[in-house]
């Protein structure tokens, strides 16, 4: 069952839509800069209220994908060892008991023991214990599963890298068009070349994002590595569509 909280989902994709909007901001001040434009033309607000836009919906998407793909293909798997061990009979002579049940060296099993002894149709020849920590007993301990990181890898760097392509121009370009067929016509022109140039950057960012962050962080990290990825994303849609 997925566990989102809907606290955490807001805050990232608040987080992620400034960071969309500082990098937006950031392309048309050095963009002005270099054209020499500093104070003649002013701060396009609306390109920055498009990235914020985008910013939002993209990771409060983002946040419930993530936990689905963990869901499925989780990136922690917890192995036992010496599972033959995890309920074991022991003898009161063998495990250093006395006839009430103390065990001067450890508290916790003496406890147990009294409370077994007292129960109706107990013995004082078996005793049902717990493992105790460095005896011997059952252990587990967790290592990261790489066939479901690349699973998650390569669902991620093209049905989901798709989806938020798709998103990005849409909602970049849905009031620069004069109709949905122009709006297609962008859609096709310039979805590959975004794609192809993603695959150059996210890859990486995405295996180790997957293998080390927290499923929470994931979107919020994303966000702040792809601050350089958000500013070429501007510079793309400063291209005038046809």
């Amino acid at each position: 069952m997925l566990r989102i909280r809907p606290r955490i989902l807001i805050t990232t994709a608040v987080q992620a839509a400034f960071l969309k909007a500082a990098a937006n901001i950031t392309v048309q001040v050095a963009t002005a800069w270099k054209l020499g434009d500093m104070g003649h033309k002013g701060m396009d607000w609306g390109r920055v209220a498009e990235f914020t836009c985008y910013g939002f919906i993209s990771a409060s998407l983002g946040f419930p994908w993530q936990h689905l793909l963990e869901h499925h293909f989780p990136t922690q798997t917890t192995t036992a060892g010496n599972p033959s061990l995890a309920s074991r009979a022991v003898a009161p002579a063998a495990s250093g008991l006395t006839h009430d049940g103390h065990d001067p060296d450890d508290p916790e099993k003496s406890s147990l023991a009294r409370a077994a002894a007292q129960e109706p149709g107990s013995t004082a020849a078996t005793l049902e214990l717990p493992p105790t920590p460095g005896t011997g007993g059952f252990s587990t301990h967790t290592k990261i599963n790489w066939p479901n990181v690349c699973y998650k890898l390569v669902l991620d760097q093209t049905v989901w890298l798709l989806f938020t392509t798709s998103i990005f121009l849409v909602v970049t370009n849905v009031f620069r068009v004069a109709s949905m067929d122009a709006l297609y016509e962008v859609w096709k022109e310039k979805t590959w070349y975004i794609i192809k140039a993603a695959w150059h950057v996210w890859p990486l960012v995405a295996i180790l994002n997957f293998a080390f962050v927290p499923v929470d962080l994931r979107v919020l990290v994303a966000a702040c590595v792809g601050f350089a990825w958000n500013i070429f994303l501007s510079f793309i849609s400063l291209t005038k569509p046809k």
